[in-house]
């Protein structure tokens, strides 16, 4: 495994000018999105200290959960599914687990260079893990098992539920990382977390059906008092007279 500092210094003089003029042009972007990133924390540490736990709070916990099952699942589909060169691999796999705040607890647990069976399994199928999909599947459980359903039966929603908990359960993340087709894809690993992705989306939309009222369709005045009559008032009351 060649290191970071390595595989830079083989980078191409153009890829350092790129680099360069990207970095230049995004400098004033660094105290907006600093302030952004406090005021999401200050958010975050209201959500998770400061407000009881009833209906809404588990509506606000299920969505959190929903998104980072979603987020997740979509990157592992970007980043994960294609084989490429040993260098550029250990960096795409060093950056999936940065980006999911799990590189501290890969490295405590695992000896050597990490591999994306090793990633795998410690961002799918450990349920101990927060950052895992198994985690966030088991805490929007809990969320929505606490939240009324008076708009429409559950049934559906719960099914599709345990339909993504299966498909995980099923997933073996070392044949889903030695499974490779003559064009260098992850082709079992690619249709798992697209069937994971389509049953998430699906999730969403029927949880919203479930929990949150429905806007009614828009009626004009026409359509609330009836649509008067072509010939006019006069003439109805002549023909009325008639």
């Amino acid at each position: 495994e060649r290191s970071l500092a390595g595989a830079r210094s083989e980078a191409p003089p153009a890829a350092d000018q790129l680099a360069a003029q990207a970095s230049a042009e995004t400098a004033g972007l660094q105290p907006v999105l600093d302030r952004l990133l406090e005021t999401l924390l200050a958010l975050a540490g209201i959500g998770a200290e400061s407000m009881v736990r009833d209906a809404g709070w588990r509506l606000l916990d299920a969505g959190r959960r929903l998104e980072r099952a979603q987020h997740l699942v979509e990157s592992l589909a970007a980043t994960l599914t294609d084989v490429r060169p040993a260098a550029v691999d250990a960096l795409v796999i060093e950056s999936v687990l940065i980006t999911h705040e799990s590189v501290l607890t890969y490295r405590r647990r695992n000896q050597g260079p990490a591999s994306v069976a090793g990633v795998l399994d410690l961002l799918l199928v450990d349920p101990t893990n927060p950052r895992s999909l198994a985690f966030q599947l088991d805490r929007l459980r809990d969320d929505l098992a606490d939240v009324p359903t008076a708009l429409r039966a559950p049934d559906l929603r719960d099914r599709l539920l345990q339909d993504v908990t299966d498909v995980l359960t099923e997933l073996d993340p070392v044949a889903a990382a030695a499974l490779v087709t003559d064009d260098g894809r992850r082709q079992h690993l690619a249709e798992t977390l697209d069937s994971m992705r389509w049953r998430l989306r699906a999730l969403a939309d029927e949880i919203a059906l479930v929990h949150f009222a429905q806007p009614a369709a828009s009626r004009t005045l026409d359509d609330t008092w009836g649509v008067a009559s072509a010939d006019g008032p006069d003439d109805a009351d002549e023909e009325a007279d008639a």
